[in-house]
């Protein structure tokens, strides 16, 4: 996961849904970053393959995502991503940094 190219944490999980059959991506974050809830998560179908990073586009808005929360908007480059369900957001709790062993 990348905010304006720099690296804020990983994709932990992918699952698919199984009442809607959509895509479902867990993340890791910094624990220092807070996301305000109307941030928007720009998803390729490559991330779903693992190939390339999501990137997130922080909202304005001052009530942040809480941990365990989630991030409903999500877009590509040019559509809405109907595969994606929902992000949601695990608050790192440890020191390790999401960029430790690259």
């Amino acid at each position: 996961m990348k905010i304006r190219g720099i690296k804020v944490g990983s994709v932990t999980k992918l699952t698919i849904t199984p009442e809607t059959y959509l895509a479902k991506i867990e993340v890791l974050l910094n624990k220092d970053i807070k996301l305000p809830v109307d941030t928007m998560a720009l998803i390729s179908a490559e991330v779903l393959m693992g190939g390339q990073s999501a990137h997130l586009q922080p909202g304005g808005g001052e009530d942040l995502i809480t941990p365990g929360g989630d991030i409903t908007y999500a877009r590509n480059a040019k559509d809405t991503v109907e595969l994606i369900d929902q992000i949601v957001i695990v608050q790192e709790t440890e020191t390790r940094n999401p960029t430790d062993g690259i």
